[in-house]
């Protein structure tokens, strides 16, 4: 009798536990049905994943009133676009690569746009909403709201941005460097790379080092060096 009790209590625990977490997702879910990964940053900002069918329209019922699609254009994003538009939202599509770091007049227009009153509240997405959102959001948060470099890529892990995103995790801390110098000086945004990156193409070889292994984690190629070279 005493064992069986002992494996009992453990399943009603594990049942009420289960009851719990259905009832709340019961309550949240439906809310934001068609919008995976889905999350406020502020009254005038959201971010969330590639939307599923009934997202959009979700969005228009949430009082959004812009999209903006960092993933590459192809067929799925015009259809996107159209149906945006039907729905009586601003459609903007910042083409960004999902392996390597973000261009400086991306990030720059992505900022103009959720910047902009006329545009928010704007919902940001890419493919997960991890990497190349988690990017734009981190930027926003050091610009925006004043964050450290820490507490935006802290933000940006929690909602999924990779480990294996060095160039993105780079390029995040790079503009943390950059921007606290800039507010020092009073300059305005203008680049979050290293001066002497301003003329590589996004092929060149870093080496990450651990322990004794070497690992290549990005590739880049000169363009001066290689003009010199002609």
């Amino acid at each position: 009798m005493k064992n069986r009790n002992r494996i009992t209590q453990p399943l009603i625990i594990l049942l009420a536990m289960a009851l719990c977490a259905s009832s709340i997702f019961a309550q949240t879910e439906p809310r934001y049905r068609g919008l995976p990964n889905f999350h406020q940053v502020n009254q005038g900002l959201y971010r969330g994943a590639q939307p599923r069918e009934g997202g959009i329209q979700k969005l228009a019922a949430l009082g959004i009133k812009t999209v903006l699609n960092l993933r590459m254009a192809d067929e799925r994003s015009r259809a996107e676009e159209q149906e945006a538009r039907a729905a009586g939202l601003s459609f903007f599509n910042i083409q960004m690569e999902g392996l390597d770091r973000p261009k400086d007049e991306q990030v720059k227009h992505a900022l103009e746009i959720i910047g902009d009153p006329a545009n928010q509240p704007v919902f940001v997405h890419c493919k997960h909403g991890a990497d190349r959102t988690g990017v734009i959001i981190a930027i926003y948060r050091m610009t925006h709201d004043g964050w450290s470099t820490e507490e935006a890529l802290r933000e940006a892990k929690r909602y999924g941005l990779s480990m294996f995103q060095f160039g993105m995790k780079d390029y995040i801390k790079d503009y943390g460097r950059d921007h606290a110098g800039q507010q020092r000086t009073g300059r305005s945004f203008d680049r979050s790379i290293a001066p002497g990156e301003r003329t590589a193409t996004p092929l060149v070889v870093e080496t990450y080092e651990r322990g004794k292994t070497s690992f290549v984690l990005h590739a880049r190629r000169d363009l001066m060096s290689r003009a010199g070279r002609g």
